[in-house]
């Protein structure tokens, strides 16, 4: 989640770096909108786009839990805590999205305030005008224009068409879609951006369309003369924004042709394809790392339990016996539809065929582990878990042998064991074979 996270910002940081840098001086306001709307929300999207030819397929199986002694170790394993960071993110991300929630629950609240304690106008369709009262500000919220009196009865400054524009171009809308993102991923920066940018662009599209009815130079005049307040209100078209004014009168006077605007998408076009390629990429190598790590995400485990420092009691858990239980579950197995067959194993089929195979590969590192290992670590009474990964080839030969422990002679004596599985039958997916990653966490528990 967090790689996607991650993924999301950086496209929207391209997306917006190429707007500034050649699309945001243009006059195809219209074209502008849309490319921040569209790109906003395909930033989402392209994280999750997959090109076929990028993908490895990986087949990954974990073994059913062996259980050697005491069934105890199981459940205190089942019950550790793997990570106290995860936990804390997800509390400073739920803390941030309840403030957000209140802060936009509270700016909505101003607005329904203004519409019980000011005087409506039913104008026409279903719009209304609300008078406010020495305000000296106008903005548009879906179908309310809000508007001070006094200028909603000066003719000279089309401050009403202007709100109108919005309403008919339904901006509030593109503005409020920003502010629900804004609440679910308020730690974007970028969403801000994309929400101040189409903000402007609004003022862009309004000012053009009133430009068709009044000389350029008057309008701009009586705006500059005029005193308007401001409210902080991030998803309200709002007529006047102070630091908005000087872009908006110059941006009017730039012409740009659809030819010159054409180019442009062009290579955004180019853009966008290379970052298509470059996320399938990246999603394909973060696959294959999480295949190898996945190791360390197991909730079953093979427990070795040395009993007085020698002895050892195998039991191997199946659907009949240790977890008969009602506090038990029963295991989930995610397996190929063809694994790879045992010696021993062959004629089975279906589940009893992944049974057995399991089964076979769980007594034969019990049997064949050196636990004289953990004896001279003197562990006694230490818990300590081997995490193992290994790969049965094509050619049903055990490859890619990984193991992690906090004790390196521990490691080695797991790989060693893991390198003797004898040769099996390969794994096949439709009528092919392939590899199949095997994960086995291996538990040491000596007790005195």
């Amino acid at each position: 989640m967090l790689f996607y996270v991650l993924q999301v910002i950086l496209i929207q940081a391209v997306f917006l770096l190429f707007y500034d840098r050649f699309l945001r001086r243009e006059s195809l306001f219209n074209w502008n909108r849309w490319y921040l709307l569209a790109t906003g929300l395909l930033s989402f999207l392209l994280p999750l786009v997959k090109i076929h030819w990028f993908e490895k397929p990986v087949f990954t199986e974990t073994l059913k839990p062996v259980i050697i002694g005491s069934r105890s170790v199981q459940t205190q394993l089942s019950r550790q805590i793997t990570s106290g960071y995860g936990d804390l993110l997800l509390y400073v991300y739920v803390a941030g999205v309840l403030v957000m929630s209140y802060w936009f629950v509270y700016k909505l609240y101003q607005i329904f305030r203004l519409t019980k304690t000011n005087e409506i106008i039913d104008y026409q369709h279903d719009i209304k005008i609300v008078l406010l009262q020495q305000h000296r500000e106008a903005f548009t919220f879906v179908n309310y224009i809000f508007i001070d009196k006094d200028l909603y009865q000066n003719q000279n400054l089309p401050v009403l068409q202007h709100e109108l524009v919005h309403y008919r171009e339904k901006h509030w809308l593109d503005l409020l879609v920003f502010e629900i993102l804004k609440v679910l991923f308020w730690f974007n920066p970028f969403i801000w951006f994309y929400q101040k940018r189409l903000s402007a662009v609004h003022e862009f599209i309004a000012d053009k369309q009133i430009l068709k009815q009044h000389n350029f130079a008057d309008y701009f005049q009586r705006l500059l003369q005029e005193h308007f307040a401001s409210r902080q209100v991030s998803f309200i078209n709002q007529f006047y924004k102070p630091s908005l004014l000087k872009t908006r009168i110059m941006i009017q006077k730039k012409n740009t042709t659809k030819q010159q605007t054409i180019l442009k998408y062009l290579s955004f076009a180019l853009i966008l394809s290379g970052l298509i390629l470059v996320v399938n990429a990246c999603n394909s190598k973060t696959s294959n790392q999480q295949a190898e790590s996945g190791i360390e995400q197991i909730d079953h485990d093979t427990v070795i339990q040395l009993k007085n420092g020698k002895e050892i009691q195998i039991k191997v858990v199946d659907d009949k016996d240790v977890l008969a239980d009602d506090d038990d579950e029963e295991v989930a197995f995610q397996f190929m539809k063809n694994p790879p067959v045992y010696p021993g194993c062959e004629g089975k089929i279906g589940q009893e065929l992944k049974d057995c195979m399991s089964k076979k590969i769980q007594k034969f590192v019990a049997r064949h582990f050196n636990t004289e290992v953990a004896k001279t670590l003197g562990l006694n009474g230490e818990k300590v878990k081997i995490i193992t990964m290994f790969t049965i080839g094509k050619d049903g030969k055990v490859t890619k042998v990984k193991a992690r422990s906090k004790y390196r002679t521990l490691e080695k004596e797991a790989k060693r064991v893991i390198a003797a599985i004898p040769v099996m039958q390969p794994g096949t997916q439709n009528g092919k074979a392939v590899e199949v990653v095997y994960t086995l966490p291996i538990i040491f528990k000596v007790e005195d």
